[in-house]
Formats: C-alpha cells, structure tokens, sequence
C-alpha cells in the first residue's frame, strides 16, 4: 500500500509539473519551475516519499530537515547564514525526538514479513538503515532474520554487502541515492526484484535471481536522483 501510493505521489507531482507548463503555453497563468531555492525539492520530495514508503526513519528525517532548512535560506525567510547555525541543532533535535517516540511509543512492527522465531531477537543488522551524507560507508551484513531496511545516500556513497544475509521472509529495502551513489549486492539464492524511479540519474540490476519460486524475495525500491544504484 506505502509502496503504490509513493507511486501516485510522484505520478502527481509530474502531471502538476506538466499541467503548469500547459498553462504558461496558453497564457493561462505565469507558471514558474525555477523558483528560488527549487533545487532543494530534490531533497524534500524524495524524503517526504522514503517516509512514505518504510516510515519516518533518523534518515529520511535528516534528509527533509536539511532540505526544508535549505528552502526558508533561499526563499529569504530565515535570515542569511542561519540555515547552517541552526542545522546541527535542529538535526541534533530531530534524531533526539525520533529517539524517545521509539522508546516511548510501543507499536507493532507490521512489516515482519512472515512468522519470526520468538528466540530470535531483532537487531541492527536485521533492519538496517544506512545513511551516508557527504561521506561514504562501507558496511557487511550477516544477519541470519534479515526484515529489509534503507539506505540514503545523499552527496555520498554507501557500499553495501548483503550476499550473506538470510531472508525472514519477503522482504523490502528502500534505497535513495540523490547526487551519490549505492552499490548492494544482494543476498545469495534469494529471487531479486528491482523496482525504481530514476531521475536525471540510473538504477541497474546485474544480480542473479533465484530461479526457485518459493525463495523468498526481497524487493529493492530504488530513487535515483543525479546519482545511481547497482544491485549486483
């Protein structure tokens, strides 16, 4: 359901895109793309979409306080120079709150994909979250109950190593790349899907799929924007 409606989400916004580009054709009304600050989009739309997709993660969270911060700089709201005085805080602030709602609020965790041992406790590695911004990681996963998880890479890399992971069951895994890139390689005899919406930018599936239908599968949903993922 998270995933169709990231879909339609982008479905709109281009049709909205499309439509204004129409109007200004036909003098309908002055319609402008390139507003001050518009760059910044490319970071708040695809986190407001990743939240969508697999919920408000310390990523996605960064990401679309970042890009919002961005956006009042360039549209004069804020005054000059206080959008990177107020980041580090105001990021610092957000991870703090995300934090405690996890620790405070007690909530099902309806993505377990399938019927998940009571002996086996959930850890970091089972339900990653990846996050790599004007830097780079370099991470290999072991998890024997891997649930899914995400990765953003935001002027930045993450190389990801996933072959040895087991699957719960069918899994997700959100990726987005925006002006960096995502290197994955996918967990061996496991069917592969690549599901993804490229922008000024490329995904690419060389990884081999498992010819065997009751295999589990994990899914990849991959945003690229001016950058690129490979699941390999």
């Amino acid at each position: 359901m998270r995933k169709n409606l990231s879909n339609v989400l982008w479905g709109l916004i281009f049709i909205g895109i499309g439509i204004g580009l129409i109007g200004n054709i036909f003098d309908l009304w002055n319609y402008e793309v390139f507003f001050d600050g518009w760059w910044t989009l490319f970071l708040i739309i695809p986190a407001i979409i990743s939240m969508v997709q697999s919920g408000v993660k310390i990523g996605n969270s960064v990401v679309l306080c970042v890009g919002v911060l961005l956006l009042l700089d360039q549209q004069k709201i804020i005054p000059n120079d206080l959008v990177f005085k107020a980041a580090a805080p105001a990021i610092l602030i957000l991870i703090g709150i995300i934090i405690l709602s996890k620790a405070l609020v007690n909530k099902p965790n309806v993505t377990t994909p399938t019927k998940v041992s009571p002996s086996s406790a959930i850890n970091s590695e089972d339900q990653p979250n990846y996050l790599a911004i004007f830097s780079g990681n370099t991470v290999k996963n072991n998890s024997k109950n891997f649930l899914g998880g995400t990765s953003t890479a935001l002027f930045g890399g993450n190389e990801i190593d996933l072959s040895d992971v087991v699957l719960a069951g069918d899994v997700d895994f959100t990726v987005t790349s925006i002006f960096g890139g995502t290197d994955i390689k996918a967990p061996k005899n496991a069917r592969i899907e690549l599901r993804g919406v490229p922008i000024f930018g490329g995904n690419e599936n060389t990884s081999v799929s498992s010819a065997d239908p009751s295999a589990h599968k994990i899914i990849f949903h991959c945003t690229s924007i001016f950058g690129g993922t490979e699941i390999k």
